[in-house]
C-alpha cells in the first residue's frame, strides 16, 4: 500500500452552497421539469429518486451554477441531515442541488473514495462532535473544508473504490434476490 497524505477537503474539492430563498421559490417549483436533490431526500447511503421537486426549463439558466455534474458530492449542512452526503451519478439524470446542501466538485482525487469515506463511522464522529451547536445542529462549507482525510495514491483510490463499487454491486443483487424471493413465497 502507498504512503498516505494527510489533506483537508478543501484541498481536493471546490465548494459551492446550494441556491437560497431568494432564488430558489416553493412556487418555482414544476410538475415536469429538472428534478432537484433536497437534504429531505437523502438517505445513508445515497438519496431516493421519489417526489423529487422540480423547476421548470425557464429557470435552467438562472440555476445553472447549481446542476451537479460527475464528480460532485452533496452533503447536507443543517438539522437531522448534518453529514448525509450524496455522489451525483450521470445515471440519475439532470439534478439540481438545494439550499441547505454544498456541493463539493472533487478534482483531485477519486470522487467515488471520498463519498466512500462519508460512509464511515469515524466521518458520523466528526460529524457529531463539528455540528454541535446551540440548537440544530449544523456544518457549514468552512467546516466542512477542513474535514481531514488519509489519502493515498490515485491508484490505490481508484483500487479501493473498484472494490467497494463491486461490494455495491453485490448488495444490490443480494437486495434484489431477496425482494424476488419474496414475491416468489406471496403467491
Amino acid at each position: 500500500m502507498s504512503k498516505l497524505k494527510l489533506t483537508l477537503l478543501k484541498e481536493i474539492a471546490e465548494s459551492q452552497t446550494g441556491p437560497f430563498g431568494s432564488q430558489l421559490h416553493q412556487e418555482d417549483y414544476v410538475e415536469e421539469g429538472t428534478p432537484i436533490v433536497t437534504v429531505e431526500h437523502l438517505g445513508e447511503t445515497g438519496f431516493t429518486l421519489n417526489n423529487l421537486p422540480k423547476v421548470s426549463d425557464k429557470d435552467k439558466q438562472r440555476l445553472s451554477k447549481y446542476i451537479l455534474k460527475e464528480g460532485d458530492i452533496v452533503f447536507a449542512r443543517t438539522g437531522a441531515s448534518v453529514g448525509k452526503s450524496y455522489l451525483y451519478n450521470s445515471k440519475d439524470g439532470n439534478l439540481y442541488y438545494a439550499g441547505f446542501l454544498i456541493r463539493f466538485s472533487i478534482r483531485n482525487a477519486d470522487a467515488y473514495f471520498i463519498y466512500s469515506l462519508t460512509l464511515k463511522e469515524s466521518y458520523n464522529k466528526w460529524v457529531h462532535i463539528y455540528s454541535m451547536r446551540s440548537g440544530q445542529p449544523g456544518l457549514n462549507a468552512e467546516e466542512y473544508k477542513a474535514f481531514s482525510i488519509l489519502l493515498p495514491c490515485t491508484k490505490e483510490q481508484n483500487k479501493i473504490a473498484n472494490f467497494i463499487i463491486s461490494l455495491d454491486k453485490k448488495i444490490a443483487n443480494t437486495e434484489n434476490q431477496i425482494q424476488q424471493t419474496k414475491k416468489k413465497k406471496k403467491s
